[in-house]
């Protein structure tokens, strides 16, 4: 009984590990400037280890009107096709939103990534004080530029800004270690062995 107990305990914490809630990938801080214009604006970064995304986001003041503009993220060595998108919906409250992505996507280590989303008069924000996710390695945020309208999501080519405008972000996982995974699958195992070995 003991033993299960530890084996039940050490499943249990690594489930728990395993099932935390998203990171995001950054979060604003310094001071907020003037308002920006409209056009494309990404967050292009690197991951150090493998992530899972699970949800896009985009700043409330991002949307103008009853528009609904698009957020998408790309490996930056493929402009051409997003690994996944989402079309928002209007919103009158400051602040960020986030829509989960029906499957979520993988992003492999050392590639680049860019999170875009159509800019709509937002704010600029001072990256002084920026915090990033453990996992992510900020390249930086793209100037506003271009016009990807509400339709079909474009990736930002238009060079990299010290004063970010805030359109869109993402939430993540850690994908685990293999190391993890099968230290998970023989903890549940070894429970399942324990709880059908009859009774002596």
């Amino acid at each position: 009984m003991k033993n299960t107990a530890s084996l039940l305990a050490v499943f249990f914490i690594g489930f728990s590990a395993a099932s935390a809630a998203p990171i995001i990938a950054y979060t604003e801080g310094g001071t907020s400037t003037s308002a920006a214009g409209t056009g494309l604006v990404g967050f292009n970064f690197t991951v150090n280890t493998d992530i899972s995304v699970t949800q896009l986001g985009w700043y409330g003041e991002a949307v103008g009107g009853g528009d609904t503009p698009w957020v998408a993220i790309y490996n930056t060595a493929n402009s051409a096709t997003p690994l996944a998108s989402i079309t928002t919906g209007f919103t009158t409250t400051p602040g960020w939103q986030y829509q989960s992505l029906v499957t979520p996507i993988t992003l492999t280590t050392g590639n680049t990534y860019q999170v875009v989303a159509t800019l709509y008069w937002t704010q600029k924000f001072d990256p002084a004080s920026f915090s990033y996710g453990t996992e992510i390695n900020a390249v930086g945020f793209t100037t506003p530029g271009g016009w990807g309208g509400w339709g079909t999501p474009l990736m930002a080519t238009n060079g990299i800004t010290s004063t970010p405008s805030l359109a869109a972000n993402f939430q993540y996982d850690p994908v685990p270690e293999p190391s993890t995974c099968a230290l998970l699958m023989i903890s549940l195992g070894s429970v399942m062995f324990y709880r059908r070995r009859p009774a002596a």
